[in-house]
């Protein structure tokens, strides 16, 4: 089949059991995996081996083939464990996933035997109507999520795969109220605002859809629905790219020295791999250990010297272990080096601005606008100086307002922090009307987000718009 992986070399040996038929244990060429993949898979054979009888064993050994890339020989296996007991749901859903995910036509009878199973089982569901919808079968997804349990369970997963099933038939307004009410429950995911704007372009709705398309590289929330049985993977991977996906994982869920023990394991798999030491680097630098990260940071240009993110990210460890003017040194250079990368000014401002040299912070702001793509982070600061400042040349109210209402534009007015600037700015435009309502705005958010303190000193600036008084940092 077209588009299919192309796998390691794999051998069948034949064991004759005394209480079956002839079984195939696999055996495999893995001169070419890594040391602990090699061993794991090793161990499993060794148990079918001596347990051809037992599903479990079968089904551990098809776990770890389907986790370490051995597609074909995991379906095999998931075979035998699924024949020796019939009635085990993640015998037939995994395998559904993995041909499903090669757009293997076998994936569709595996989603059906497991949707017998397991028919309240939603992650499967949506997996079974997005494979569906690859196949050019729309009405499929329509019978699998158009009910109460999906939309219930899973509502911005099944408003999602629906609105993409509406697109395919040419119902522009049907996708259109799907991906519209599922953004109204989720506005933070990246991915419906996505397809809106692709909706948006189709239906001619430009403005619109580029204002999508915009919040779509600002959120970065992803559609999230529970799935334990295919979770089974990430357990047990043994492989860098396994430690890799954990360790992020574990970043973005704030546990930053978790993720460091994963990367680390990853390092240790695949020691030249630049990339794994610059999110070591970061993860490090998460949990306040600059100078471990910056280290990681440097081996990292030291194997990839090109590394545009190694470099920013250098900057930013030099910067907050206390190495200041070092930091501001290498956060230069970072700009140089990728002048389209806008985090590499966003850190420049901030660092420029933390030393007290607002009208640098400015400079640097500015260019990251005119010379890389358009990044609310910088645009928010910016208007913050040019609304805030005590330095009368740097300030200017007009712009300030402008850049501070597109960005609360792109963010749909849900950032209390940009809801602030954006009330500053009002106050330094003059219009304080304006202001206060900005800043209550703010303040009520900011409430419900739990966060006291802002809310506190956000009660603090309103009142002063209230007296017709801007704020000066």
């Amino acid at each position: 089949m077209s588009g299919r992986l192309v796998m390691p070399f794999v051998v069948l040996a034949v064991l004759t059991c005394d209480r079956g038929p002839e079984v195939r244990v696999p055996e495999f060429d893995t001169t070419a995996a890594e040391t602990k993949v090699a061993r794991r898979l090793g161990e499993l054979r060794a148990v079918v081996a001596s347990n051809p009888d037992s599903a479990q064993a079968w089904g551990l050994l098809a776990l770890s083939l389907h986790a370490h890339g051995y597609p074909d020989a995991a379906v095999e296996a998931y075979g035998v464990a699924r024949a020796l007991r019939p009635g085990t749901f993640a015998y037939a859903y995994l395998p559904a996933t993995l041909l499903g995910d090669r757009g293997d036509l076998e994936a569709g009878g595996l989603f059906e035997q497991a949707r017998r199973l397991r028919p309240d089982y939603v992650a499967l569901r949506l997996r079974e109507a997005a494979w569906q919808l690859n196949q050019g079968k729309p009405e499929q997804v329509v019978e699998l999520l158009d009910d109460r349990l999906p939309l219930s369970a899973a509502p911005v997963e099944a408003r999602l795969t629906l609105a993409r099933a509406a697109l395919a038939t040419g119902d522009l307004e049907g996708s259109r109220a799907l991906l519209e009410a599922a953004v109204t429950e989720a506005p933070r995911v990246g991915e419906l605002h996505a397809q809106l704007s692709e909706v948006y372009r189709r239906l001619g709705f430009e403005e619109q859809a580029e204002l999508a398309r915009l919040r779509s590289t600002v959120f970065r929330d992803e559609p999230a629905t529970e799935d334990p049985v295919l979770a089974a993977l990430y357990a047990e991977g043994v492989s860098s790219r396994w430690y890799i996906l954990r360790g992020q994982g574990r970043l973005a869920a704030g546990e930053p020295l978790e993720a460091v023990a994963e990367f680390e394991q990853a390092i240790e798999a695949n020691p030249d791999d630049a990339h794994t030491w610059n999110q070591l680097g970061t993860a490090h630098q998460a949990a306040g250990d600059y100078e471990t990260a910056a280290a990681a940071h440097r081996r990292a240009l030291e194997l990839r010297p090109e590394m545009s993110d190694a470099a920013i990210n250098l900057a930013s460890s030099l910067f907050l272990g206390g190495e200041r003017e070092t930091g501001l040194s290498a956060a230069r250079q970072a700009v140089e080096f990728d002048t389209t990368a806008a985090q590499a000014y966003l850190n420049l401002g901030m660092f420029e601005h933390a030393v007290g040299r607002a009208d640098a912070a400015r400079v640097a702001y500015s260019a990251g606008l005119a010379r890389a793509q358009f990044d609310p982070r910088i645009a928010i600061r910016l208007a913050w100086i040019m609304a805030t400042d005590r330095s009368t040349s740097l300030r200017d109210g007009r712009r300030a307002v402008v850049l501070a209402e597109t960005v609360n534009e792109i963010e749909g007015y849900l950032e209390p922090a940009s809801l602030d600037v954006l009330a500053a700015a009002y106050a330094e435009y003059g219009a304080f009307e304006n202001a206060v309502a900005a800043g209550r705005r703010a303040q009520s958010l900011a409430a419900q987000l739990g966060d006291t303190a802002f809310a506190g000193a956000l009660r603090e600036r309103t009142a002063l718009y209230d007296r017709g008084q801007p704020y000066r940092e």
